[in-house]
């Protein structure tokens, strides 16, 4: 038979005891966040609306925009064809004042 060394055998007996500790209180933190999950979950939720809030509010501004760009857009596009026509009626009332004033002379 051989002889049992109880040296060995209490080192990893207290080896085992710590490392059981070890998982015990590692077991507790586990167990204090998953109580505290809900809470977190929750917190999550209310800065994900917060986020998701101003970028909806960018959304529609940036909407209001094009559609004020497009509002903005159609009147100046009559103006520019307001103005072309006000050169052309220029130029024929200059042309009509040139045959008039050629017609005066003779």
């Amino acid at each position: 038979m051989r002889p049992v060394d109880t040296d060995e055998i209490e080192a990893q007996i207290n080896s085992l005891m710590e490392r059981w500790r070890e998982l015990d209180d590692r077991l507790d933190e586990l167990d204090d966040l998953k109580q505290e999950l809900p809470s977190a979950e929750r917190e999550y939720e209310r800065i994900e609306g917060e986020i998701d809030d101003p970028e909806m509010q960018l959304n529609e501004k940036m909407a209001a925009i094009e559609s004020l760009d497009a509002d903005v857009e159609e009147p100046q596009q009559e103006k520019s064809e307001l103005e072309s026509k006000v050169e052309e009626l220029r130029s024929k009332r200059s042309d009509e004042e040139a045959v008039l004033s050629e017609l005066q002379r003779k």
